[in-house]
C-alpha cells in the first residue's frame, strides 16, 4: 500500500466520521467537502484525472457551496437540545441503533458482493477513455444525471422556501 493512498483513506475517512458525528453542521459541511478531495485523490491515483477534476468542480465547488448556502439560509447550525444545552432523552440510545441497522444492512449488501466479485489482479487502460466517458454520460446515464440534478434543484428551492418561513415568522 504507497503512502498517498494511505494518507488518502486517513483524510477519507476521518473526515466522513466528522460529517456523522458533529453537532455543528458547518463543520459537518466543511469536513464533507474534505471527504470529496479524498475521492477525487482516489480518482488520481486510478489514472482518471478527468473524473478527479470533475469532482472537485462539481463536488466540493458546487454541492458543498449548495450545502452550506442552505445551511446559511436556514440559521440554524445545531441540532435540538434541551434546557441546559444537554441532547434529547433517548437520542444517544437511537443514534446507536439507527447506526447499528444501517451498518447490518450494509454489511448485508457489501459482504455477498465482496465474496462474488471477481477481482482482476492488473487491468488494460482503455485507450480513448473519454470517449467511453462522454457515451456513458451522455447515453447510457443521462436519465440519472437528470434525476439528480432536478433533485438537487428542490433541495435549494425547498431550503430557501423554509428560510423564508422561518424569516417571515
Amino acid at each position: 500500500m504507497s503512502f498517498s493512498f494511505a494518507l488518502l483513506v486517513i483524510v477519507t475517512v476521518a473526515s466522513a466520521f466528522v460529517v456523522v458525528s458533529t453537532r455543528n453542521i458547518v463543520h459537518a459541511a466543511l469536513a464533507l467537502g474534505f471527504c470529496f478531495f479524498g475521492v477525487a485523490g482516489f480518482y488520481l491515483l486510478l489514472d482518471a484525472p478527468f473524473i478527479a477534476a470533475a469532482q472537485v468542480l462539481i463536488y466540493v465547488g458546487s454541492i458543498t457551496v449548495l450545502i452550506l448556502f442552505a445551511i446559511m439560509l436556514t440559521a440554524q447550525t445545531t441540532g435540538p437540545r434541551e434546557a441546559g444545552g444537554r441532547e434529547p432523552r433517548g437520542s444517544a440510545q437511537w443514534k446507536l441503533l439507527s447506526g447499528a441497522v444501517v451498518l447490518a444492512l450494509f454489511a448485508a449488501v457489501l459482504l455477498p458482493t465482496l465474496r462474488v466479485a471477481s477481482w482482476p489482479l492488473s487491468a488494460e487502460p482503455v485507450r480513448d477513455a473519454l470517449t467511453y466517458l462522454t457515451r456513458g454520460l451522455l447515453q447510457t446515464y443521462l436519465y440519472p444525471f437528470e434525476v439528480a440534478s432536478v433533485l438537487l434543484l428542490a433541495a435549494l428551492v425547498g431550503a430557501i422556501v423554509l428560510a423564508k418561513e422561518e424569516r417571515s415568522e
